[in-house]
């Protein structure tokens, strides 16, 4: 990515929010640390140029890696800036290694974990998230332990999406088991080895139990809250949509930010009440047919068998379902017990 794309796109970003509003300019790739010259004038540019000019809104920043490399002075600029880090822990050393290798064959978690506690040593907010394939499935447990080991600030679990940002498929064999999943996430949570605000996805499940609340879309990507920007400058209304051009929002040096003919046709996909499976649902205005990403992924793609289509549908009811029971009863016991 050049430095005017990056400027301008922060930039860009900045104007569409309200005053005493709060931008999060995120990194993340590939591997943003490979490009890290880039991200602190990035940084440079919006502590020089832009937080003086909009002294009335709040600019953050945070680092997703696999934080196998570690720049000399990471720790400098993230204490000055309040960088906030989310890592990538699948497991244990030895299911870590069987899910992210280096090229040459080598496992990485000791070196990933070693970074990050140098991080959580200098007090910098470090959490930790977990891809969960069919590797790992049946180690949720295993992984939130390590999670807490290793000094995460949180502990998150994130089902493998059955399609990459390139459009490919990937094979649902890879893919992580909805029962163990289920199984696996009702363990975690009754271990009460992570506190409920802590543990994703059950704290984003959490924040919505509220009166009056209401959400047909499953997430604010189609509303253009979660932008995200290429090294070309295509927008993308979502890290897991990046590359599928069906879903390009517009481009930053072009102004149409965002193209409304595909803002309404994603609203139009996951709209609950328009759902067949979602719209006699007694949950779905507090799911919102749960994670979109995969029903994006998946709709109008020509490989895509029905069975895919049924995973990707059974895996975001599996994990709505079961966070929202398991939260309602812990709710329910808290003010009754």
């Amino acid at each position: 990515m050049s430095e005017d794309i990056a400027c301008t796109a922060v930039k860009s970003a900045l104007s569409t929010i309200a005053d005493h509003g709060r931008m999060e300019v995120v990194f993340f790739g590939g591997e943003p640390l490979l490009n890290w010259p880039l991200a602190k004038k990035i940084i440079n540019y919006c502590e020089t140029e832009l937080k003086p000019a909009n002294p009335e809104k709040t600019i953050a920043y945070h680092l997703t890696t696999n934080l196998t490399i570690f720049p000399d002075d990471l720790i400098e600029t993230a204490k000055k800036y309040n960088m906030t880090f989310l890592v990538d822990i699948d497991g244990p050393e030895e299911i870590h290694n069987k899910s992210r290798p280096f090229v040459d064959g080598r496992g990485s978690f000791r070196n990933t974990a070693e970074n990050i506690d140098k991080l959580v040593r200098e007090g910098l907010h470090v959490a930790l998230r977990a891809t969960v394939t069919s590797i790992n499935d049946s180690f949720m447990m295993d992984i939130a332990k390590t999670h807490k080991e290793l000094g995460g600030s949180g502990c998150a679990f994130v089902p493998l999406n059955p399609v990459d940002s390139d459009g490919k498929l990937l094979p649902l064999s890879l893919c992580p088991s909805p029962e163990k999943f289920k199984k696996g996430l009702k363990e975690v949570f009754h271990s009460g080895l992570w506190d409920v605000k802590d543990l994703y996805p059950f704290n984003e499940y959490l924040a919505r139990l509220k009166p009056f609340y209401r959400n047909q879309w499953g997430c604010g990507a189609p509303f253009g809250n979660t932008p995200v920007v290429t090294v070309t400058g295509e927008i993308y209304s979502c890290i897991y949509l990046v590359g599928n051009k069906k879903y390009k929002v517009g481009h930053i040096l072009k102004n149409d930010f965002p193209r409304r003919e595909v803002v309404d046709y994603m609203l139009s996909v996951v709209d609950v009440d328009y759902r067949s499976k979602c719209s006699k649902c007694n949950f779905r205005y507090l799911c919102g047919g749960g994670c979109p990403v995969g029903i994006f992924s998946i709709e109008g793609h020509r490989e895509a068998t029905g069975k895919m289509k049924r995973y990707v549908r059974t895996i975001a009811c599996t994990v709505s379902k079961t966070i929202l029971t398991e939260l309602f009863w812990h709710i329910a016991k808290n003010i009754y017990l």
